[in-house]
């Protein structure tokens, strides 16, 4: 965190002399506990600083600093992400050509995206398009997630959408197995399951989730079950659990064998090259990755015969991510992955003394029962509380009814989604993997309408105003404080937990957005968005983030006759300016807020620098806030 904060890259040279002292101040103190203490924290501090920049340095982005129109390219497609409509494609450039443009770097890698894809392009293949190329997006508004960071640390160096035909030569020599073996499986999907259930069982098994439907997508997330479509560690220990009971089944029919030879240590080394298949398929995202270091250490405790400590195995997990990506502790899927097996893993304890100690009085079929609605019911209060804050922070919304949409979802997707998933990966090289594909779908189907029915509920979903990271690092220093002692003391996490949700619970939509990237101003009006300004056409996923980020339903268009337009609420006046742009289009010149001697003047240089405003109405006066608060030298900024 200390090293992403800073402004500019840090000195390396002085952090390695600050790695070097420390070490002789901790070989040379040994006797001193509390010096030797605080030369092992320094060290432990300055190795970080010096890996993390290291890996900055490695990736040495060659970013697009202006935009580029009409750009014809050649290259080779890397990757192809299958969208709801069209595909977004990750191609490494070989060639850029644009007219009457000159004076920029090449980029080397650009994503691109195209709403007609043709069948016959896939990864390997090198194309030729015309596209809008661009600059990464930076953080699009206050406290919000900073895409070029992601983008940078990802190797991309410009997006852009194509406007042409992909023209198909030829395929690269350097084939990528995995990603072929991941493109046939989805259209393998498709042609099996038809468009919308073929689109979800890609999901679960290879990681495509951006081409699911849009209202399945947004069921899925009013009802809180999102997190099912993104493969993670549920989905990877899920498999790594049937694959050693399926092993050990087997093997224990085979009476002469297992009396002979150890047929547990046997299933679970062949339940990790299962999750290991996996993991690489479903795209290795950072929540399989860590869900995939702690079944490792399972599987090494049971062949070494050594009872595995959860907690240790979680800690070495983020320390190995850490260590190989420290930008990953920025992404959602890593903060809620481990909030929430932490979060398990520090209440296992207390759920076993106190709630299924009484329940377990016999061994019928009731009290087994009762053990599993309870443990069910436990597991997903403990998770969407330990992870809550994470999905307001990056989201802005919050699911009411999560709790019960898991509980009833967890049995299928146990039992039905996920036997399916890894039945139809062993039948798949034989042809036989209706099978499994019959078993995935009638599951699928199952979800579905409890995630349709739930969404449909009254007030299934809050949205919530924009959370200041302050909030969220006040939550994360109690949690850890809760979950990471095991005397009473920890109780004390609760304090800065509390305070944490006060302060999201105090927070309040902005009235006026002036959007950095379409030159607009946005004034809320009760349930109603009004758009002053801006591009005639905006993207639907723009549209959304305004509707998130001001609680409103609608957008109802302002067309500005002059150059000057008065807007008076609460007291404050807007001023605002424009020039035309394109045709039933203009962009915002300068805006001036203005609140009796309260007065803020915002240009169109102050947006590019600064990116978006927030601008929050108060009695007698205004505050205002924005996306990029000072001028980093960083090589993603």
């Amino acid at each position: 965190m200390f090293y992403f904060s800073l402004e500019k890259e840090p000195n390396i040279y002085l952090w390695l002399g600050v790695l070097l002292s420390s070490i002789a101040v901790a070989f040379f103190s040994r006797s001193k506990y509390i010096l030797l203490g605080f030369a092992i924290c320094i060290t432990c501090f300055s190795l970080a600083v010096i890996n993390s920049s290291l890996r900055t340095y490695y990736f040495n982005s060659a970013k697009l600093e202006k935009s580029l129109y009409k750009a014809k390219i050649s290259g080779v497609v890397k990757k192809l992400y299958p969208l709801e409509k069209g595909g977004r494609l990750v191609v490494k450039v070989s060639k850029l050509q644009v007219k009457d443009v000159s004076g920029f770097k090449r980029p080397r890698i650009i994503q691109m995206t195209s709403r007609n894809v043709p069948a016959d392009v896939a990864v390997g293949s090198y194309i030729t398009v015309y596209a809008d190329v661009h600059p990464v997006s930076k953080i699009l508004f206050p406290n919000k997630y900073d895409f070029s960071r992601h983008s940078y640390f990802n190797g991309v160096d410009a997006s852009g959408f194509i406007t042409s035909k992909i023209s198909f030569s030829r395929r690269d020599k350097k084939k990528d197995y995995l990603e072929g073996l991941r493109g046939n499986i989805f259209h393998s999907l498709i042609d099996s399951l038809g468009s919308a259930n073929g689109k979800v069982a890609a999901a679960l098994m290879i990681g495509e989730q951006g081409s699911v439907d849009e209202k399945i997508l947004d069921d899925m997330r009013k009802s809180g079950l999102s997190h099912i479509l993104s493969v993670s560690g549920v989905h990877l220990s899920l498999v790594s659990i049937i694959c050693f009971f399926v092993v050990r089944m087997i093997l224990s029919n085979f009476v002469y064998f297992a009396h002979r030879y150890n047929i547990k240590k046997i299933a679970a080394f062949a339940s990790l090259f299962c999750t290991l298949f996996y993991l690489l398929i479903s795209g290795m995202q950072i929540a399989t990755i860590r869900s995939f270091i702690m079944v490792l250490f399972i599987i090494i405790a049971v062949l070494l015969d050594r009872e595995e400590d959860a907690k240790r195995s979680l800690c070495f997990a983020a320390l190995i991510i850490l260590l190989l990506m420290p930008e990953s502790i920025f992404h959602p899927s890593f903060q809620m992955s481990f909030s929430a097996v932490l979060g398990l893993v520090a209440s296992y304890e207390f759920y076993v003394n106190k709630i299924q100690s009484k329940l377990s009085v016999d061994r019928g079929i009731m009290s087994k029962l009762k053990i599993y609605l309870c443990g069910g019911i436990f597991s997903s209060l403990i998770a969407g509380s330990s992870t809550a804050i994470f999905i307001i922070y990056h989201f802005n919304n919050y699911s009411h009814y999560s709790v019960f949409s898991n509980l009833a979802s967890a049995p299928i997707v146990s039992f039905l989604i996920m036997p399916g998933v890894v039945m139809t990966f062993l039948l798949m090289p034989f042809g036989l993997e209706k099978i499994g594909l019959y078993i995935m779908d009638f599951g699928i189907n199952m979800m579905l309408r409890i995630a349709e029915y739930i969404a449909n509920l009254p007030k299934s979903i809050s949205l919530i105003p924009t959370v200041p990271t302050y909030a969220l690092i006040i939550f994360v220093m109690g949690f850890l404080w809760l979950t990471l002692w095991n005397h009473r003391w920890r109780m004390f996490g609760f304090i800065p937990i509390l305070f944490s949700f006060l302060i999201v619970l105090s927070l309040e939509f902005p009235s006026v957005i002036i959007d950095a990237k379409y030159k607009t101003v946005l004034v809320k009006d009760n349930k109603d968005l009004l758009k002053i300004g801006g591009q005639s056409r905006c993207s639907d996923w723009y549209k959304k983030q305004w509707f998130g980020l001001t609680d409103t339903e609608n957008i109802k268009k302002v067309w500005i006759p002059q150059d000057k337009y008065y807007f008076e609420k609460d007291g404050t006046l807007l001023d605002m300016k424009f020039h035309e742009f394109r045709r039933k289009s203009q962009k915002l010149s300068s805006i001036k807020v203005r609140n009796g001697s309260q007065e803020i003047i915002i240009t169109e240089k102050d947006l590019d620098r600064n990116g978006s405003y927030f601008i929050y109405f108060k009695p007698g006066g205004f505050k205002y806030e924005h996306a990029i608060n000072h001028q980093s030298l960083r090589p993603w900024s």
